[in-house]
């Protein structure tokens, strides 16, 4: 079992690395599922898998993947992607999508988000204009 789950995600982490593609001199956040190499089902049983382990051990790590790396691929599943009708190709609506999404996180995650946003807006100001993002878009995004 412990091979397997090691290699579910291995195989997504391989899918990670690749995916920070520009178009149009974007990053494109939001892709489609039919990226993934194994359905979001069968990637977040891995993680859970590994996580259990991990937490019944009391380590801090599994099978080399420290905690943070395990918490990361849930969230990186959920958040950047997508059912492939759902993931637009024109970059600023990608983004655009990939922004709704997460606005429609937990209640939690969006007041982390937005603490982490006042803390340095302008940081986040100069990283959403590197990817591409609009001025009336980033204005609207950090306010």
């Amino acid at each position: 079992m412990e091979t397997t789950v090691r290699r579910i995600l291995g195989d997504y982490g391989a899918v990670l690395e690749t995916i920070n593609e520009l178009r149009d001199g974007r990053t494109i956040m939001l892709h489609p599922e039919s990226k993934l190499p194994y359905p979001k089902e069968v990637i977040r049983a891995a993680s859970a898998y590994a996580f259990e382990h991990m937490e019944r051990c009391g380590g801090q790590q599994w099978s080399g993947m420290p905690k943070n790396v395990l918490e990361i691929t849930e969230m990186t599943l959920d958040y950047h992607f997508a059912p492939d009708q759902e993931v637009p190709w024109n970059p600023i609506e990608n983004f655009l999508a990939f922004h709704r999404r997460e606005e429609e996180r937990s209640p939690q995650t969006r007041a982390e988000m937005r603490r982490l946003i006042k803390a340095n807006p302008e940081g986040w100001d100069r990283l959403l204009e590197i990817v591409g993002i609009p001025k009336d878009i980033r204005e609207t995004l950090i306010k």
